[in-house]
């Protein structure tokens, strides 16, 4: 059985994404962590840009910074960040609420 690295060199991923782009607005795909194996590595050299994913309360700063260090010295476009699992909260801090006054009558 080969491994998943072996699949993509040997396959023409950029002649794939070519033939898509005639077909379709919007391409993703979704890849292996940058830093467990180097398929994003592979795949993203063929592609417009990166959005990494990373889990709230489980990823760690330094495994971003690492994962973008590694994305950079690869020379891909790093669009953003989606930060997923994350548990929605309450808003307890500063809100802003538009009323209305009435105007003042002329005396």
């Amino acid at each position: 059985m080969q491994d998943s690295l072996t699949l993509w060199n040997q396959s023409d991923i950029g002649a794939a994404l070519q033939l898509w782009r005639q077909q379709y607005d919007i391409i993703l795909i979704d890849s292996a962590p940058l830093l467990a194996l180097a398929d994003g590595l592979v795949v993203g050299v063929h592609v417009d840009g990166v959005v990494m994913v990373a889990e709230q309360g489980k990823t760690s700063t330094q495994a971003i910074k690492a994962a973008i260090r590694r994305a950079e010295r690869a020379g891909l476009k790093l669009l953003g960040f989606v930060i997923n699992k994350a548990e929605s909260q309450r808003e307890t801090g500063y809100s802003y609420d538009y009323s209305p006054r009435k105007a003042l009558e002329s005396v």
